[in-house]
Protein backbone atom coordinates (compact mmCIF):
# COMPACT_ATOMS: atom_id res chain seq x y z
CA UNK A 1 0.00 0.00 0.00
CA UNK A 2 1.24 3.05 -0.85
CA UNK A 3 1.05 5.94 -3.45
CA UNK A 4 -0.13 3.81 -6.14
CA UNK A 5 -3.00 3.05 -3.83
CA UNK A 6 -3.48 6.99 -3.22
CA UNK A 7 -3.60 7.73 -7.13
CA UNK A 8 -6.09 4.33 -7.79
CA UNK A 9 -8.28 6.27 -5.34
CA UNK A 10 -7.98 9.43 -6.61
CA UNK A 11 -8.76 8.52 -9.87
CA UNK A 12 -11.51 6.42 -8.86
CA UNK A 13 -13.20 10.05 -7.20
CA UNK A 14 -12.43 11.61 -10.43
CA UNK A 15 -14.32 8.81 -13.20
CA UNK A 16 -17.59 10.43 -11.03
CA UNK A 17 -17.05 13.69 -11.39
CA UNK A 18 -18.92 15.85 -14.26
CA UNK A 19 -17.18 16.40 -16.83
CA UNK A 20 -16.44 20.65 -16.84
CA UNK A 21 -14.79 21.40 -20.54
CA UNK A 22 -14.33 24.85 -19.86
CA UNK A 23 -12.19 23.94 -16.00
CA UNK A 24 -8.56 23.39 -15.62
CA UNK A 25 -9.78 21.10 -13.27
CA UNK A 26 -13.11 18.47 -12.91
CA UNK A 27 -12.37 18.17 -8.92
CA UNK A 28 -9.48 18.61 -6.41
CA UNK A 29 -8.94 15.07 -6.64
CA UNK A 30 -7.26 15.61 -10.78
CA UNK A 31 -5.54 18.79 -9.73
CA UNK A 32 -3.66 16.78 -7.02
CA UNK A 33 -3.34 13.76 -9.68
CA UNK A 34 -1.27 16.31 -12.13
CA UNK A 35 -0.26 19.23 -9.69
CA UNK A 36 1.13 16.85 -6.46
CA UNK A 37 4.39 15.81 -5.29
CA UNK A 38 4.63 12.41 -3.49
CA UNK A 39 6.93 11.46 -0.29
CA UNK A 40 6.93 10.24 2.99
CA UNK A 41 7.97 12.25 6.44
CA UNK A 42 10.92 12.81 8.23
CA UNK A 43 10.64 13.31 11.87
CA UNK A 44 10.20 16.68 12.82
CA UNK A 45 10.64 19.08 16.29
CA UNK A 46 6.89 20.87 15.47
CA UNK A 47 3.88 19.54 17.51
CA UNK A 48 0.61 19.92 16.34
CA UNK A 49 -3.24 19.28 17.81
CA UNK A 50 -4.20 15.58 16.43
CA UNK A 51 -7.38 16.20 13.95
CA UNK A 52 -5.96 19.66 13.49
CA UNK A 53 -3.53 19.47 10.46
CA UNK A 54 -5.08 22.50 8.78
CA UNK A 55 -4.44 25.02 11.56
CA UNK A 56 -1.33 23.22 12.60
CA UNK A 57 -0.13 23.62 9.36
CA UNK A 58 -0.97 27.22 8.47
CA UNK A 59 -0.12 28.76 11.50
CA UNK A 60 3.63 27.34 11.32
CA UNK A 61 3.77 27.69 7.52
CA UNK A 62 2.72 31.37 8.34
CA UNK A 63 5.24 31.90 11.43
CA UNK A 64 7.99 29.73 9.72
CA UNK A 65 8.95 31.17 6.29
CA UNK A 66 11.44 28.08 5.36
CA UNK A 67 8.06 25.73 5.98
CA UNK A 68 5.84 25.25 3.35
CA UNK A 69 2.20 24.41 3.05
CA UNK A 70 0.96 21.34 1.51
CA UNK A 71 -2.45 19.96 0.89
CA UNK A 72 -3.31 16.81 -0.49
CA UNK A 73 -4.13 13.30 0.63
CA UNK A 74 -2.53 10.89 3.29
CA UNK A 75 -2.33 7.06 3.56
CA UNK A 76 -1.97 6.50 7.08
CA UNK A 77 -0.67 2.66 6.24
CA UNK A 78 -2.18 1.21 9.60
CA UNK A 79 -5.84 2.22 8.49
CA UNK A 80 -5.15 1.85 5.07
CA UNK A 81 -7.72 4.91 3.21
CA UNK A 82 -5.82 7.86 1.98
CA UNK A 83 -7.89 11.05 4.23
CA UNK A 84 -7.51 14.82 2.76
CA UNK A 85 -4.26 15.94 5.23
CA UNK A 86 -1.92 18.89 5.02
CA UNK A 87 1.87 18.69 6.00
CA UNK A 88 4.96 21.11 5.67
CA UNK A 89 7.96 20.80 3.12
CA UNK A 90 10.52 21.94 4.78
CA UNK A 91 13.14 24.08 2.64
CA UNK A 92 16.30 24.04 5.16
CA UNK A 93 16.15 19.88 5.23
CA UNK A 94 14.35 19.68 1.92
CA UNK A 95 11.67 17.37 3.62
CA UNK A 96 8.01 16.67 4.18
CA UNK A 97 7.60 17.00 7.59
CA UNK A 98 4.11 16.19 9.89
CA UNK A 99 3.59 18.04 12.77
CA UNK A 100 -0.15 16.56 12.99
CA UNK A 101 0.81 12.37 12.36
CA UNK A 102 3.31 11.34 13.99
CA UNK A 103 2.66 7.93 15.16
CA UNK A 104 2.16 5.87 12.06
CA UNK A 105 3.94 5.53 8.88
CA UNK A 106 1.87 7.49 6.05
CA UNK A 107 2.60 8.41 2.36
CA UNK A 108 1.87 11.55 1.15
CA UNK A 109 0.76 13.11 -2.43
CA UNK A 110 -0.44 17.01 -2.21
CA UNK A 111 0.31 20.32 -3.55
CA UNK A 112 2.83 22.76 -2.04
CA UNK A 113 1.32 26.51 -2.13
CA UNK A 114 3.37 29.27 -1.00
CA UNK A 115 2.76 30.87 1.87
CA UNK A 116 1.75 34.11 0.72
CA UNK A 117 -0.97 32.62 -1.41
CA UNK A 118 -2.35 30.90 2.18
CA UNK A 119 -2.01 33.97 3.73
CA UNK A 120 -3.76 35.81 1.11
CA UNK A 121 -6.46 33.30 1.30
CA UNK A 122 -7.24 33.28 4.67
CA UNK A 123 -7.40 37.45 4.35
CA UNK A 124 -10.32 36.88 1.41
CA UNK A 125 -12.25 34.33 3.57
CA UNK A 126 -11.71 36.84 6.80
CA UNK A 127 -11.36 33.36 8.76
CA UNK A 128 -8.86 32.00 10.60
CA UNK A 129 -6.71 29.33 10.47
CA UNK A 130 -7.91 25.24 10.09
CA UNK A 131 -10.04 25.86 6.95
CA UNK A 132 -8.71 24.14 4.56
CA UNK A 133 -7.56 25.73 0.89
CA UNK A 134 -7.81 23.20 -2.16
CA UNK A 135 -10.87 20.90 -0.08
CA UNK A 136 -12.82 24.17 0.94
CA UNK A 137 -15.49 23.49 -1.82
CA UNK A 138 -17.49 26.33 -1.40
CA UNK A 139 -14.60 28.89 -1.91
CA UNK A 140 -12.45 26.41 -4.18
CA UNK A 141 -13.89 27.04 -7.45
CA UNK A 142 -11.93 29.94 -9.38
CA UNK A 143 -8.78 27.44 -8.38
CA UNK A 144 -10.31 24.81 -10.36
CA UNK A 145 -12.26 26.69 -13.12
CA UNK A 146 -8.99 28.62 -14.15
CA UNK A 147 -5.58 26.18 -12.38
CA UNK A 148 -3.22 26.95 -10.14
CA UNK A 149 -0.26 26.38 -11.92
CA UNK A 150 0.82 30.08 -11.51
CA UNK A 151 0.90 29.58 -7.66
CA UNK A 152 1.72 26.15 -6.76
CA UNK A 153 5.78 24.99 -6.17
CA UNK A 154 6.08 22.04 -8.07
CA UNK A 155 9.59 20.54 -8.37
Amino acid sequence: MGIDFIRQYLMSISSFREDRKDWKFNGVEELILKLGVEGKTKPTKYNGYPKYCFHNCQTLCLRYHHLIYVEGYCLVHKVGIPIEHAWLFDTRYDCFIDPTIKKYECTYLGVPLPNYFIKDTLKKRKESKGAPILFDYLNNRDLLKEGISHICIVN
